[in-house]
């Protein structure tokens, strides 16, 4: 397992959208929690200690046999998943700790059809509206 402790977390600024989900969970002194966390949620830890553990992502294809990575963030500090995987947190704060959960609303292409044949069927109609109008004047 590879040790990051050192390395720079992700300092930026939320960008929580009225849509996004948000949780706070609490853990104590060596208890963990094993979850997936979908491709751009945001952890940030507001109180004490956790060491978040991942497989490593570009070598995910090996599946178990793959090198684990290993951050502890302390309190205050940021970290954004950049691809969607399974994360084990453990809190390492004898008093506890709270790490606020921030799931980005995203944008899928599912939601982009809708809303596009939303305005098409909208658009459809008027124009139906339209020449069912002149074809009463004729």
């Amino acid at each position: 397992m590879r040790d990051t402790e050192g390395e720079q977390m992700d300092k930026r600024e939320s960008t929580a959208s009225a849509e996004s989900v948000l949780s706070t969970i609490t853990l104590h002194n060596n208890q963990t929690l094993a979850v997936s966390l979908p491709r751009n949620t945001r952890l940030i830890i507001t109180e004490g200690a956790v060491r978040l553990t991942y497989a490593e992502p570009t070598l995910d294809w090996l599946g178990e046999s793959a090198p684990l990575r290993s951050h502890l963030l302390h309190e205050g500090d940021t970290y954004l998943v950049e691809q969607s995987q399974y994360v084990s947190m453990t809190g390492a704060s004898s008093s506890g700790t709270a790490v606020y959960i921030e799931v980005a609303a995203a944008t899928h292409v599912v939601k982009r059809l809708y809303n596009w044949f939303a305005r098409f069927s909208e658009t459809g109609v008027a124009h139906a509206d339209q020449r069912q109008t002149r074809g009463r004047h004729a």
